[in-house]
């Protein structure tokens, strides 16, 4: 065995020597530039030792392979601590949307802070300075000017509030049972409050939201403003509206609340503040919702709606009324006391109209026409049986 050490193929052909002696073996060998020069490249690159580092260029090797581990691991915790940040600030940003969403407007408070105005024989405007107007009109009329201060009461009698304050400032109309007003808002808007209502409006509109508060029955005619939406707070719910003529019923001694369409959209939402879900409901003209309280919903049917906006007009439209919700709305409308001493009398039903430029007295003979009952009156008060 040779004990000559083996070479490598790379060492042999990387050899300087073997090189030239390939080149120089054969004076009759041809070979053109372009393949001397890719014999050359092969040498230069057999010479080169890959592979191979020294101690030093290791160590800065380590070093800049940790430096870049400790560069990646910190741009990591950067990105983990943004994201938890940015969820963080997002759940922040809910949970004030939320509480924004759960707090009753202004209005609304202003309504509840105001305690129980029980009405008397006289219609009532409440202004800002505590200035109480009464008007003892049955059928009166009330007029905003633009700014707010300026009332016109019917046709003659003017009165001027003072509203040098920047917070809103609330009016509130209290109209008692057998009496009837018609508001003119300082929008233009025109609102009918039926007998035994209350309206808690704004002097003068502010910002983009115009909102007011109703406990009774009333007809709004809204003027409409683009990107100012019209709200109708209540008992049971608010709603939104845009431009448009509806009725709304949302007495406080009634089970339940309602409106009606006669043009335009309005949105309807209950005032649970449950905090994962609000009922609402969108109706078009021609339809009526009712809200139940007890079960908190929403019930829409098909309607005439003339039939319920028909009281601003001096009459009563009736289609398959039950004889007690009827009796209520003509003792609201007369300020009179009708008991049904036969109970079984209450689920009666009615059809018809009722001309309310009339008795109470002949509103009930011509009930009495369709339903048979007989009926005596005591003191104000009328008793069915």
């Amino acid at each position: 065995m040779n004990d000559k050490r083996k070479q490598t193929v790379e060492e042999i052909l990387s050899s300087d020597k073997l090189l030239d002696d390939f080149l120089e073996a054969d004076d009759n060998m041809q070979l053109d530039k372009t393949g001397i020069h890719r014999i050359r490249q092969i040498n230069d690159f057999l010479k080169i030792p890959r592979f191979l580092f020294s101690v030093r260029e290791k160590e800065k090797l380590k070093l800049r392979i940790q430096h870049s581990a400790l560069k990646f691991e910190a741009k990591r915790r950067i990105v983990k601590w943004a994201s938890a940040a940015a969820v963080f600030i997002v759940g922040i940003l809910g949970i004030y949307n939320l509480y924004i969403h759960l707090q009753d407007p202004d209005i609304v408070n202003f309504a509840k802070n105001l305690g129980n105005i029980q009405p008397n024989e006289e219609t009532r405007l409440f202004l800002n300075d505590g200035q109480e107007v009464l008007i003892e009109k049955q059928e009166s009329t009330i007029a905003y000017g633009k700014n707010g201060k300026d009332i016109l009461i019917g046709a003659e009698e003017k009165v001027v509030q003072a509203l040098d304050t920047k917070e809103p400032v609330y009016n509130t109309v209290v109209v008692p049972y057998g009496k009837r007003t018609q508001i003119t808002l300082c929008d233009g808007s025109q609102v009918w409050l039926n007998s035994g209502s209350k309206l808690i409006y704004p002097a003068v509109f502010a910002g983009k939201k115009r909102e007011v508060y109703i406990d009774g029955e009333a007809i709004f005619d809204v003027t409409r403003l683009e990107g100012e939406p019209f709200f109708v707070n209540s008992r049971d719910f608010s709603i939104r509206v845009t431009g448009t003529v509806f009725n709304v019923s949302s007495y406080s001694d009634d089970n339940q609340s309602s409106a009606v369409l006669e043009s335009g959209k309005i949105e309807l939402y209950s005032n649970d503040k449950s905090l994962l879900h609000r009922e609402k409901v969108a109706i078009s003209p021609g339809e009526i919702v009712i809200f139940n309280p007890d079960e908190n919903t929403f019930s829409k049917s098909t309607v005439k709606p003339q039939n319920y906006l028909s009281w601003r007009n001096g009459y009563f439209i009736f289609k398959n009324e039950r004889l007690n919700s009827i009796l209520k709305k003509i003792g609201r409308y007369y300020n009179v006391d009708i008991q049904v001493v036969n109970e079984k009398l209450s689920a009666e039903t009615f059809t018809g109209c009722l001309d309310l430029r009339t008795s109470p007295d002949e509103v009930l003979k011509i009930i009495r026409n369709t339903i048979r009952f007989n009926y005596e009156c005591k003191e104000n008060k009328f008793l069915i049986y």
